[in-house]
C-alpha cells in the first residue's frame, strides 16, 4: 500500500509534503535552542536535510545525527562530514 493511500484512508487527503512543511522547525530558532541546551549543560543535536540546514547547525552542534534513510546520501554526508 502506497503511504498517500495510507493517508487517504485516515481521512488525510492533504499533500504529505504540506503536511511535513507544518511540522518542521524554524531555522531561526536554532541559536535560541542551541543557547538553552547550554545553559542546561545539554548537548544540542540536530538531523539536517540538506546543506543550508548542516550550514546553519555546524557552529551549534558537538556532532550530527543522520536520518536512516539518508545513509545513501553521500553527498550530504560528505558536506557535513567537512563542516
Amino acid at each position: 500500500m502506497a503511504y498517500s493511500q495510507h493517508l487517504s484512508r485516515l481521512g488525510i487527503t492533504r499533500p504529505i509534503y504540506d503536511i511535513i512543511a507544518d511540522i518542521e522547525m524554524p531555522r531561526e530558532w536554532i541559536p535560541r535552542l542551541a543557547a538553552s541546551c547550554a545553559r542546561h549543560r545539554l548537548h544540542f543535536l540536530s538531523t539536517p536535510f540538506d546543506y543550508e540546514a548542516a550550514d546553519l547547525l555546524a557552529p551549534h552542534v558537538p556532532a550530527f545525527k543522520i536520518e536512516s534513510y539518508e545513509l545513501t546520501h553521500t553527498p550530504l554526508i560528505a558536506h557535513v562530514a567537512g563542516l
